[in-house]
């Protein structure tokens, strides 16, 4: 299927680079200002890599191989290098001590696919170091893994198990904090809150108190500290849609033994409608992505330009479509609210007429009752009305009809291409690329949701890419129709590459 080489540019000279953020102290951003990042010493412990750059010849025989990925699914990604070791390299080996030795968790590893391309990256943080050997192989190869820079914000924790806050006397933390931000999030009774506030408002909360040196001791403010290394003191690494809760959200942050921001996100953003997951913005930052899920037509076609898969770049894909998850009835709640979920859903029409519960009638037919229920978390003062909660759920349970009522109709699947990087004036390519997970892709006519994204390089072949892709179908004003003939489109496409 690989054909027309000679038209593309292909990743094979990646670089990667091993650094160390180092400092003792708890730093407070607002009291620092500007100057917060002064107070981080900053260490290069190895450079590895394929390139053509001056340093090439002391390490471009020792990148054996990378591969980072990441799925829509997953608050972070996972990495993993391997380096062939070399004694005499002094990249590799510094005063006689191995790379084994040098590299600690915690150290930041950040792969570069092309290494004269800085604005597309993947950074990460080591959790694991390992080596072995073949038999009749005297060089180790050293493996280094872990995962994407935003772990960082879980590993932000704070402990509130009781025996570490009595052993600590921090007892009153729990309540204070949980206290305190209950407040906060409940202040502005009659308005809705933003889900980019709701966010930036426990964020600056978790990190006063992760900098508070009275409670240093049940706080990783040291992992805080790479943070500001690595994303700056502004909340500009979240981005968020125009979301807003229309009920008061609660600090139940407080209530396991050990709690961060994104956890209490998680719950409260339900799977079935919301997604937390990261990607690279155009200068190679990661940023966190917090938002509806685009199924609306609306936010499906504000979702990037779709990127097009060249079939001259596929090595192999798989596409399916099964009925393995087939829903027929849709109903949206919202939990703790003063109209009884369970006895509306049973209800089936209220006083005007109107379902609470949507209805595919050809899938009712076909399959019977099978429920797709979203709760979603909280509770509500001023807006928790019977009728207004009504209305709710019934356009919840009609955009969940439209959003999961034709994935019997829908491709999903994997797709690997090799990896062209950006576009050269010398290449055939007029667009990028590479996709990223939450983004659209172009194949046959139709278009897919990136899912997850896996990356991979060894060496002596150029670098790939496969994609988990979903939601496959044709999407117009209209609305979303199945694909027709797609082998046919396919073989159609391979011709037209190959003129």
């Amino acid at each position: 299927m690989f054909q027309d080489k000679k038209y593309y540019h292909f990743v094979s000279n990646p670089l990667v680079e091993i650094k160390r953020y180092v400092n003792k102290d708890i730093i407070d951003p607002e009291k620092n200002k500007g100057d917060y990042k002064s107070s981080l010493s900053v260490t290069n412990i190895a450079q590895f890599g394929r390139t053509n750059t001056w340093f090439a010849e002391y390490f471009s025989k020792n990148l054996v191989s990378y591969s980072f990925s990441r799925n829509i699914n997953e608050f972070y990604g996972r990495f993993e290098i391997q380096v062939k070791e070399d004694y005499s390299n002094e990249y590799l080996a510094v005063n006689g001590d191995s790379l084994l030795d040098l590299v600690q968790p915690l150290d930041i590893v950040v792969i570069y696919p092309e290494a004269e391309d800085k604005s597309y990256k993947f950074t990460g943080i080591v959790d694991t170091i390992s080596f072995g050997a073949t038999a009749g192989v005297f060089n180790k190869v050293i493996s280094i893994s872990g995962s994407s820079a935003t772990v960082l914000f879980e590993m932000m924790k704070f402990s509130t198990d009781a025996t570490s806050m009595a052993f600590f006397q921090k007892t009153a933390a729990n309540s204070t904090i949980a206290n305190k931000l209950t407040t906060l999030l409940t202040e502005n009774k009659n308005k809705e809150l933003p889900l980019k506030d709701a966010f930036n408002t426990v964020y600056r909360e978790f990190v006063n108190y992760l900098i508070d040196p009275k409670y240093s001791k049940i706080a990783a403010s040291g992992i805080y500290n790479v943070i500001l290394g690595l994303f700056g003191k502004s909340n500009d690494f979240i981005e968020t849609n125009n979301l807003a809760f229309r009920y008061q959200i609660v600090a139940n942050l407080f209530n396991q033994n050990e709690v961060n921001i994104f956890s209490y996100f998680r719950n409260l953003l339900p799977d079935n409608v919301y997604e937390i997951f990261e990607k690279i913005d155009d200068n190679g930052k990661p940023k966190i992505i917090m938002r509806e899920k685009p199924y609306d037509l609306d936010d499906w076609q504000k979702l990037n330009e779709p990127i097009n898969l060249d079939p001259a770049l596929m090595t192999d894909y798989t596409l399916t479509r099964n009925n393995k998850q087939v829903f027929s009835c849709f109903f949206g709640t919202i939990a703790g609210s003063a109209l009884d979920p369970q006895k509306y859903q049973m209800a089936t029409t209220d006083a005007t007429g109107k379902r609470a519960m949507a209805y595919d009638e050809e899938k009712v037919k076909m399959y019977g009752y099978r429920p797709l229920v979203v709760k979603f978390i909280g509770y509500s003062q001023s807006h928790n009305k019977e009728n207004t909660l009504k209305q709710d759920f019934q356009k919840l349970s009609e955009r969940l009809k439209d959003w999961y009522s034709h994935i019997d109709e829908m491709y999903s699947g994997d797709v690997t291409i090799i990896d062209a990087g950006k576009t050269k004036n010398y290449s055939k390519l007029t667009q990028k690329t590479r996709a990223q997970i939450g983004d659209r892709i172009k194949l046959c006519g139709a278009e897919f949701y990136v899912t997850e994204e896996r990356h991979n390089w060894q060496y002596g072949n150029p670098a790939k890419i496969s994609y988990q892709i979903e939601r496959g179908g044709k999407y117009s004003k209209s609305g979303f129709s199945p694909i027709t003939n797609i082998s046919y489109q396919f073989a159609e496409l391979l011709k037209e590459e190959s003129k």
